[in-house]
């Protein structure tokens, strides 16, 4: 084990009349402890997302996020001028799917992501493309 994260969150939920759709709403804040003290941060996180049935039995769901850590350290790797700095990403996130039920107890769904995270330290900064397909039966 070289690192524990530890995270509180809290989301609402929203059903606007009339509609078959559910908005959320949530926030959570962060600690990181790792060996190295690289990656201990503390961080705060905003998360947006809707929900809507779409024809065929098929709910579509788009989530948005975004997540700031501050680093509690100086990092061991140097900001881009050559400055040791703690660390300070940011990462936004955004995903859509698709969901369907096929029968009492499966459902099948494809889900995409896209995450960029910008850091003060340039090795930290990627961007991620993420395509997931799954297949859910509840017993």
């Amino acid at each position: 084990r070289d690192g524990s994260i530890h995270v509180l969150a809290a989301a609402g939920y929203f059903y606007p009349r009339h509609t078959q759709m559910e908005i959320k709403a949530g926030g959570l804040v962060s600690s990181t402890s790792t060996e190295g003290s690289d990656f201990d941060a503390s961080g705060e996180g905003l998360v947006l997302g809707v929900q809507h049935q779409l024809p065929c039995q098929v709910t579509g769901s788009l989530e948005y996020s975004r997540i700031s850590d501050r680093g509690k350290q100086v990092n061991s790797l140097p900001d881009a001028a050559g400055n040791a700095v703690k660390a300070e990403t940011d990462r936004d996130t955004i995903g859509i799917g698709l969901q369907r039920g096929m029968g009492r107890h499966t459902t099948i769904s494809l889900n995409y992501g896209y995450s960029r995270s910008t850091a003060n330290i340039p090795r930290y900064s990627y961007r991620q493309d993420v395509w997931s397909a799954g297949i859910t039966y509840d017993f």
